[in-house]
């Protein structure tokens, strides 16, 4: 490891779990020109010296992978990335965050949050007198005590079977009705199991009737007895026996809620319904070909598909490869949902539904809708805390990078070593790259790092051999 001057680092925090696998030998003549492996500003890890940390390691020979040497050089890059970036007083405070919110769509969902809150649902809330009228008229949290008698109805049965049974269920009922003891008809008839028939079900809601009952059976006073009611696996009347109905002023808050829940979904549901079906949005033929191919290649494919190729086409406008990009770069694991999505079908799925964002995004903006200066600062302060979060478990804090003593080059490596040696999963946020790498420039070259698992594989005295990335068990 050289350092070429001051820090400077930059982001991508870390590797996965380092269960590995791959094998091979070399010739060391071909690294002596090598570059290095992995860069940050100033400082390098040589192809010679990830060759050694890996050979030294605790990680099987399997491990020794030009994919694995890759990932652990990016972690090293991580790691010095972030002691710099901590030896500034202030951290995490001082990044702007702007072009990681932006391209996350974080901003936006916000945005389309106000607009639905004050565009979509303006008037939502009820007045005094409509929630005493839904509460008198709907008795959301009125609750009875019924009796009940009920026909099983064999499944794939005839017509002629269910209307039978329909016939002779209510004959039963016009027997209770007429003066027979409804336990009794209950105990004879009622196919339940023998303890529970004609027995009293307390406290049933809205919820615990068929809806073809539900209005009905809520309509009835204490004593009456319902019509026959046929649902998909039952014939079956109720007698209530107790209206159990809650005073209004304890509950009207609670009642006001509900009102509130209910009109927000249909809202939502309009208003959304509407944009979006009057969009007409088509996936374009190929498009989840293409997708997935940009989500695996290198640079997300910026040199074989243009980022005006429409991936989704709607009404006014399409959603591009260009806007995928800027959502992988920002969202890599969505990246990797398109990368190892197999299933056409479920690729343009996504991609649909990412369209139906975006006009939901132009609708809010076409609103007028703006986020406030003091949520953008709530959002950004947000996610240097998460950045924090991540410095925390790699154990780098502003005391230790400033220490004297702390000697990056050092404690790099027994950072390395430490995590090779208990293989446990580290956070790789690919995405803070978007903030650090136009400050704090890294590199990391995947020929260079194969290089270092030949050279490690050598110094195990292994054979060399190719290895495919795609045996590598990892999390």
């Amino acid at each position: 490891m050289t350092r070429r001057n001051r820090l400077i680092p930059n982001m991508a925090l870390a590797v996965c779990a380092i269960s590995i696998a791959g094998c091979g030998d070399v010739m060391d003549g071909l690294t002596s020109h090598a570059r290095p492996v992995a860069s940050v500003a100033d400082v390098d890890l040589g192809v010679q010296e990830l060759g050694q940390i890996l050979a030294e390691s605790a990680a099987p020979d399997s491990a020794l992978t030009g994919f694995w040497a890759a990932r652990v050089a990016r972690l090293w890059a991580d790691y010095v990335l972030l002691v710099r970036l901590y030896q500034e007083p202030d951290s995490t405070e001082s990044l702007d965050y702007d072009p990681l919110l932006e391209a996350a769509r974080f901003y936006s969902v916000l945005e389309v949050q106000r607009y639905r809150d004050s565009v979509v649902l303006a008037g939502i809330e009820p007045t005094d007198t409509e929630v005493r009228e839904y509460f008198d008229q709907v008795e959301p949290l009125t609750r009875l005590d019924v009796r009940r008698v009920s026909l099983a109805v064999p499944p794939d049965v005839s017509e002629d079977v269910r209307d039978s049974l329909f016939t002779l269920a209510q004959v039963i009922r016009q027997r209770v009705a007429g003066g027979a003891d409804f336990v009794e008809i209950a105990r004879q008839f009622s196919d339940e199991p023998a303890a529970a028939r004609g027995q009293t079900i307390a406290y049933q809601g809205h919820g615990d009737f068929a809806p073809v009952a539900d209005s009905i059976v809520f309509r009835l006073r204490p004593g009456e007895i319902s019509p026959v009611f046929s649902t998909g696996d039952q014939m079956v009347f109720y007698r209530v026996e107790r209206r159990r109905v809650p005073d209004f002023e304890s509950v009207k808050d609670i009642v006001k809620n509900q009102m509130v829940d209910r009109r927000r979904f249909t809202r939502l549901t309009t208003a959304s319904d509407s944009l979006l079906d009057g969009a007409r949005r088509s996936v374009a033929d190929g498009a989840e070909r293409t997708a997935r191919a940009v989500a695996s290649m290198a640079e997300l494919g910026s040199g074989r598909f243009p980022g005006s190729t429409r991936l989704v086409r709607y009404e006014g406008g399409a959603f591009t490869v260009s806007e995928l990009r800027e959502l992988f770069r920002a969202r890599p694991d969505l990246q990797r949902r398109f990368a190892e999505e197999e299933d056409d079908e479920e690729i343009g799925l996504m991609l649909y539904q990412l369209a139906g964002d975006e006009i939901l995004i132009e609708a809010a903006a076409a609103s007028g809708v703006e986020l406030s200066s003091a949520a953008r600062a709530d959002l950004q302060r947000g996610i240097g805390r998460q950045l924090a979060a991540i410095a925390r478990r790699l154990n780098v804090s502003h005391a230790a990078a400033v220490h004297p003593q702390f000697d990056v080059e050092a404690e790099s490596r027994r950072f390395l070593a430490s995590v090779l040696e208990v293989a446990e999963p580290i956070p790789w946020l690919t995405e803070f790259r978007l903030v650090l790498d136009p400050v704090y420039p890294s590199r990391v070259d995947e020929r260079s790092a194969e290089t270092a698992a030949r050279i490690a594989r050598s110094r195990r005295g292994l054979q060399d051999a190719d290895s495919s990335a795609g045996e590598i068990e990892h999390e």
